[in-house]
This record gives structure tokens, C-alpha cells and sequence, in this order.
């Protein structure tokens, strides 16, 4: 069959055939591309909440070391405060029986 210009249908077929199929090709090339993509997406996603689940982990034991740090110190303050105190009373009482030692060798023997 003849177009109008002379051309063949059939030919004009034949023609345009290898231009579809590269088109198509193309078309292919670029969906498995936006598939990959979207793997790559979802995996990235994925690692990004694994990351904030990590952190907020990491975050939890912190607060809970912070917070252990905070009573040690709180026990270390009141444990050198007992000891002052303790060391204290040890120095009025090493004075006191000082005190008594020299009033008893003052005293008269009999």
C-alpha cells in the first residue's frame, strides 16, 4: 500500500520499528533505574531509623551513667563530709585524753 507521497506503508513501518524499540528500551532502561532507586531510598531509609534507634539507646544508657555519676558524687560528698567530721571528733578526743594525761601527771602521786 502507498501513501499519498509514494511511500510504502510497510516501509514506513520497517522505519519507524528500530526507533520504538530503542524507545522502549529506553523507556525499560529508565524504570529499572527508578527501581533501583527506590531500593536504594527504602534501604537508606531503613539504616536511618536503625540509626535513631541507636541513638535513642545511646541516649537512655547516657542519661542512666549521668545519672549514676550524679549519686556517686553525692555519696562521695557526703562520705568526705563524714570523714572530716570523723577526723574531727578523733582530733577532740586525742586532745581531751592529752588534756587528761597531762592534769593526771600534774597530780601528786601517792
Amino acid at each position: 500500500m502507498k501513501t499519498g507521497s509514494g511511500l510504502n506503508l510497510n516501509d514506513l513501518k520497517n522505519q519507524s520499528q528500530p526507533v520504538a524499540d530503542n524507545n522502549n528500551a529506553v523507556i525499560e532502561e529508565y524504570k529499572k533505574k527508578n527501581n533501583e532507586s527506590a531500593t536504594t531510598l527504602r534501604n537508606t531509609e531503613d539504616e536511618r531509623d536503625k540509626a535513631q534507634e541507636t541513638i535513642k539507646l545511646l541516649e537512655t544508657k547516657l542519661l542512666g551513667l549521668m545519672t549514676s555519676l550524679k549519686l556517686e558524687q553525692e555519696n562521695t560528698k557526703r562520705y568526705l563530709h563524714s570523714e572530716s567530721e570523723l577526723s574531727k571528733s578523733l582530733e577532740a578526743a586525742q586532745s581531751k585524753i592529752r588534756s587528761l594525761e597531762t592534769s593526771q601527771s600534774k597530780q601528786p602521786h601517792s
